[in-house]
């Protein structure tokens, strides 16, 4: 059936729809269990306080990550024009810092996003589960719905493991998990898949947060530099198949820097406008190259 629908019936635009439709319609069944089946046993103030929050935060950050703009590169006519000159007459423009479907100069850590069809300022990736590029400006709102999702799931775990122990008398311990499954799914078939359900996103969505948490802190790079380290010199050392970040500015400094939240004022975030990085900052030793605007910050 999906092959079908998948050839036949949507066309491009609706296939990318499918992820984000998903999303919703699970987490809208998720919600529904909760307040439905496990209210009367989680109806506690300081049960139900954290998960509103946490809640509200999970919808506010998946709002941003879906409907912000990520940081598209939006060329003035005279800018194309002065791109145009560049490549064509001055020979002063690499093939490699030109987009030609936008017809601008690609700014540094930028990438045509061939399912948008528009030019992303440092570009991570294109998410189906929020239907956004993830970019320079919702980066951090992605990876505080990475992380409050996280949180909906475990909430969502935790609620299915009282109901089953209240209501249907689940004994893992006293009974054995075959058994103590069997009785649980006997009694209410449909809380048990929705807690499989959870259990199955737990895994991927604690996996993609743990990834992205990794390229951020710890390699200082994008999705699509991770992927991509050998198609950008500026990411070459002077050993072979090494590759080193130049935007590496420490592990705490990275996170600080993507969202945007200082630390006691011991670490204070950068700002710059990625949409208009120029790619000469990395000519010569990359690794000792700063952007001007870094001097302001550091």
């Amino acid at each position: 059936m999906w092959h079908i629908l998948n050839n036949y019936v949507f066309d491009f635009t609706t296939k990318m729809k499918i992820p984000v439709a998903w999303y919703l319609s699970t987490k809208f069944w998720m919600y529904f269990t909760w307040f439905f089946y496990f209210w009367p046993f989680v109806s506690s103030a300081d049960i139900l306080l954290p998960f509103l929050v946490n809640t509200i935060c999970l919808v506010y950050c998946f709002w941003n990550a879906w409907k912000c703009d990520p940081g598209i590169v939006r060329p003035s006519r005279e800018q194309k024009v002065q791109t145009i000159l560049d490549l064509s007459e001055r020979h002063t423009l690499e093939f490699s810092q030109f987009c030609h479907t936008c017809i601008t100069r690609r700014p540094l850590r930028s990438k045509h996003c061939s399912v948008c069809n528009r030019c992303v300022a440092k570009f991570d990736h294109h998410c189906p589960w929020v239907d956004n590029c993830v970019g320079a400006n919702n980066h951090k709102y992605f990876i505080g719905y990475l992380f409050f999702l996280l949180g909906m799931i475990l909430w969502c775990i935790y609620g299915t493991y009282v109901y089953l122990v209240e209501w249907c008398n689940m004994n893992v311990s006293r009974d054995g998990y075959y058994t103590g499954l069997t009785t649980a799914a006997v009694c209410s078939p449909w809380v048990v898949w929705i807690g499989g359900n959870a259990v199955v996103h737990f895994s991927w969505v604690g996996m993609l947060l743990g990834c992205q948490l990794y390229q951020i802190m710890y390699l200082g790079a994008t999705t699509n530099e991770r992927l991509n380290f050998g198609r950008y010199k500026h990411f070459h050392t002077s050993k072979p198949g090494v590759y080193k970040s130049p935007f590496h500015r420490g592990y705490i400094q990275n996170l600080v820097d993507l969202l945007g939240i200082g630390i006691c004022g011991i670490y204070r975030p950068l700002k710059y406008e990625w949409t208009n990085a120029p790619q000469d900052w990395l000519s010569g030793d990359v690794r000792n190259v700063q952007p001007p605007e870094y001097s302001q910050f550091v």
